[in-house]
């Protein structure tokens, strides 16, 4: 089982992508890159499902940002 999901934005050249495999979850491109556990990425769906992870600019709301980039 493998699966590579693009997280291309519009406009973009070079995309980071999820690889989900039998041994765990990649995230990023070339040599930036994380390595989950298949537990430690079912961490992270849950708590996206449960609402405590949310889009960027909600939790950067949440938390104060004042980089400009959120309004």
């Amino acid at each position: 089982m493998e699966r590579i999901v693009s997280l291309c934005g519009a406009g973009s050249k070079c995309c980071p992508a999820v690889e989900v495999s039998q041994d765990g979850v990649v995230i990023g491109e070339g040599q930036n890159l994380v390595r989950l556990t298949p537990e430690q990425w079912d961490i992270i769906v849950a708590k996206v499902k449960s609402g405590e992870l949310a889009t960027f600019e909600e939790m950067a709301t949440d938390y104060g940002c004042d980089c400009g980039c959120c309004e």
